[in-house]
């Protein structure tokens, strides 16, 4: 997303008083039946949209994901603005959306206490006109999309698709297609397709359509400053949800590919954590006293040694054997051991 975000539980709080958010949601939780544990909403509002239609509603300008998918499709459901003809652009604050997610989350049973996201300061809404052609293709785009990527749908929203230049349409004219993707396509960013137009079987042409395939995903940031080597620990992190589209591609999501490794520098808080940034932690220090195994079939010879440098598990590390002082190379095994071959 583009600009300054604000966490929305922030904004919405600033408008609601905590009495009527226990009260109200309370009372909610018993007209729609939900259990107010099951009731987790995050709405990441983006910061320029496109639209074709008149009617701006929130799934066209957010990416909106909870439990409950007939609950998800509400909220995408209400109302924003109205749009002016084609070609008119309007500006929303952060403020005027804190309002509308006020005044219609209650009415669908849901406590703003529950609902976290990030908004802009301000959101662009743009009305583009309408192309039957386009919306052909882009459709043909978005189910082949949704269809074939690794990721769950509730976490995707596709947008700024572009369609080349053609005057084929699909279904028209006895015209079939088929769709050519790239193998190693990993379908987030911007995701190119091609779109092979056949008639009686055989090709006429061929269509180029891009878009951006927004994933939303929780990566890891730290949650307090971190120092240069320091070893990170379950509570030096949280996983907070970004679009993993505009992020570099080596962001981390799996919490144990961070936790007990070793910052390769330092961070302030609330920095995002990629695998670059980290390293296995030193297992072996410069001066340690070792277990050299030196291993052949059916016999395993140990000695101690001493520490050259230190050694990383799996890394290759200079020890001086102590009873022969000879210097060799040996292999990490774990903690203060290491293999050397014969």
């Amino acid at each position: 997303m583009c600009g300054k975000n604000y966490p929305l539980c922030t904004i919405l709080c600033f408008l609601c008083c905590l009495f009527l958010v226990f009260t109200c949601g309370n009372l909610l939780a018993e007209s729609t039946g939900r259990n107010l544990s099951d009731i987790e909403v995050t709405i990441n509002f983006h910061s320029e949209c496109k639209v074709e239609g008149e009617k701006v509603t929130v799934g066209d300008i957010a990416h909106v994901s909870c439990k409950d998918r007939d609950l998800c499709d509400k909220i995408k459901e209400i109302f924003v603005t109205n749009m002016a003809t084609p070609g008119s652009t309007i500006r929303i604050s952060s403020d005027q959306i804190a309002d509308i997610l006020r005044n219609n989350l209650s009415d669908i049973g849901v406590p703003v206490s529950h609902v976290k996201g990030t908004v802009p300061v301000e959101i662009a809404i743009t009305r583009v006109k309408g192309n039957k052609l386009r919306d052909v293709y882009a459709r043909i785009y978005r189910d082949y999309v949704l269809t074939h990527m690794p990721w769950d749908k509730d976490e995707v929203t596709i947008t700024d698709i572009k369609v080349g230049g053609t005057t084929y349409i699909p279904g028209k004219n006895n015209i079939t297609y088929k769709v050519v993707a790239n193998s190693r396509l990993s379908y987030f960013g911007n995701t190119p397709l091609s779109i092979v137009l056949l008639k009686d079987q055989k090709r006429v042409g061929s269509v180029r359509v891009i878009g951006k395939v927004n994933v939303f995903k929780p990566v890891a940031k730290t949650a307090r400053s971190i120092k240069s080597h320091e070893v990170i620990e379950s509570d030096d992190i949280r996983f907070v949800k970004e679009n993993l589209a505009d992020l570099s591609p080596d962001v981390i999501t799996d919490p144990e590919e961070i936790i007990g490794k070793e910052a390769v520098h330092s961070f302030r808080a609330n920095e995002i954590v990629r695998k670059r940034d980290i390293e296995e932690p030193l297992v072996i220090q410069k001066g340690d006293i070792v277990t050299i195994l030196i291993s052949t079939p059916g016999l395993v010879i140990t000695s101690k040694g001493q520490a050259l440098e230190g050694g990383r598990l799996g890394q290759v590390m200079k020890v001086k054997n102590i009873a022969t002082r000879r210097v060799v190379l040996g292999m990490v095994k774990g903690h203060k051991t290491v293999q050397v071959a014969f």
